[in-house]
């Protein structure tokens, strides 16, 4: 349906969407990676990497590297996230009994 929008409103679609079901794919995953952080789910982060990956070679197949560039970055960042995340999360835990 997405993927034929060039032909049913050209005046606004003069070009076809290059690969508009990935694109696609990460508007959901980076929504749904959202809604997990407003609870404060460890798992947001998971999906965020995963979005900054797929962003990253999908920006680079479309030959925008600077955009891929900085999805590197926040690559970068939601690693260092999800590390932050782990370590507070084991320092709350409470010890084993000896």
């Amino acid at each position: 349906m997405t993927s034929q929008l060039h032909v049913w409103l050209p005046q606004w679609f003069a070009v076809a969407a290059a690969y508009p079901y990935i694109d696609a794919l990460t508007t959901l995953m980076s929504f749904t990676a959202t809604l997990l952080m407003a609870k404060k789910r460890i798992e947001c982060w998971v999906y965020w990497i995963l979005v900054d990956v797929v962003e990253i070679w999908l920006y680079y197949v479309k030959d925008v590297k600077f955009i891929a560039l900085l999805y590197c970055l926040f690559l970068v960042m939601a690693t260092s996230g999800l590390l932050a995340w782990r370590r507070q999360q084991a320092a709350l835990q409470p010890l084993p009994a000896a």
